[in-house]
This record gives structure tokens, sequence and C-alpha cells, in this order.
């Protein structure tokens, strides 16, 4: 599972490590994630992405200019093409809003 935060006046914020280890979620299991790094502080929505095998670095290589939260489907339709392209299965890309 990686999870990006959007804001329209930066870089998203790519989170897909806890203590060293990929975050992984069983397949229609829940995943609590606490305590995202202070780069999500203003976030107002974060796109979670699920993959068969961990896909954080690639995801972080699709993150690199500003996203508007509006675009967040726009992107999460875009990280889905790309990953499928690279030989990923099993593609989720789920739009979560944040409350203030």
């Amino acid at each position: 599972m990686t999870i990006v935060g959007l804001a329209a006046d930066r870089r998203p914020a790519v989170h897909y490590r806890e203590e060293q280890q990929f975050i992984s979620v069983a397949p229609s299991g829940d995943r609590e994630v606490k305590n995202l790094p202070a780069a999500f502080d203003g976030c107002p929505v974060v796109v979670v992405v699920l993959t068969g095998t961990p896909a954080g670095e690639v995801v972080r290589g699709m993150a690199t200019d500003p996203i508007a939260p509006t675009d967040a489907a726009k992107f999460g339709d875009a990280l889905k093409t790309k990953l499928s392209d690279a030989g990923y299965t099993g593609i989720a890309a789920e739009i979560v809003r944040i409350k203030p």
C-alpha cells in the first residue's frame, strides 16, 4: 500500500514504509495507518494505492510535481495506467478526503 498526500502548492507526500517494512494489507482486509509523516500536514486529499506487490518507488517517481487535490481522480487513473504498464497487478487507487 502506498499513500500519496495532495496539496496544490507542493510536491505530493508519499508514504509506503513503516518501521523499515513496506505497508501491507490483506486482500479484503482493513489497515489502519497512524501518524502520517509531517509532509502530509495540510493535505486535504490522499490517494491510497493498492497493488499486489510493493510499488512505492514507482509511485514516488510519478509524484514529482504539485497536484491539485481536485485532480486526485485523474492522478489516480494515471497511476493505475503507469503501474499496469510496468507489470503490476491487483491495482486500485482510492481517493480519501481529509476533514480539517
